[in-house]
């Protein structure tokens, strides 16, 4: 026998704390891709306050109307892109901004991986040196 019953579903949803838009993560409006999530704690001296949550959720169209003269937008193809940002974030984290043991370990691997590539440097900057100076005695 075919029965109807009404179905309650979660759905994931963002509104922007600044226009009130909400943004739906199975929506095909885009915009749940596009919006900004701020959100850090406060360091110490912060004019946020000292070790205050900070959060913040915009949809694309308030990111553009505050943010839009400091930001510089590069035209790139996304399926062939040329461009990199033009920096490479690398952070080093207290134990109190981060959530759980996972992402500790991963961000302490991280930073390993980085020492280990900075000494390999170092030895090779080193052994150029020795090189260097042999060469010219």
């Amino acid at each position: 026998m075919l029965q109807q019953r009404p179905v309650t579903t979660l759905q994931h949803v963002n509104i922007c704390d600044r226009c009130g838009k909400e943004m739906q993560r199975d929506a095909i409006d885009g915009e749940w891709s596009e919006r900004l999530t701020i959100s850090f704690r406060a360091g110490y001296g912060s004019v946020f306050g000292d070790g205050n949550i900070v959060e913040c959720d915009l949809c694309q169209h308030c990111i553009k109307d505050l943010l839009e003269r400091y930001l510089r937008i590069i035209h790139d193809d996304s399926f062939d892109p040329k461009h990199k940002p033009q920096v490479e974030r690398y952070r080093i984290y207290q134990d109190y901004q981060l959530c759980d043991e996972a992402q500790k370990t991963a961000v302490w691997e991280e930073f390993k991986r980085l020492a280990r590539a900075h000494s390999k440097k170092l030895e090779e900057r080193e052994q150029q040196m020795k090189i260097q100076a042999a060469a010219e005695k």
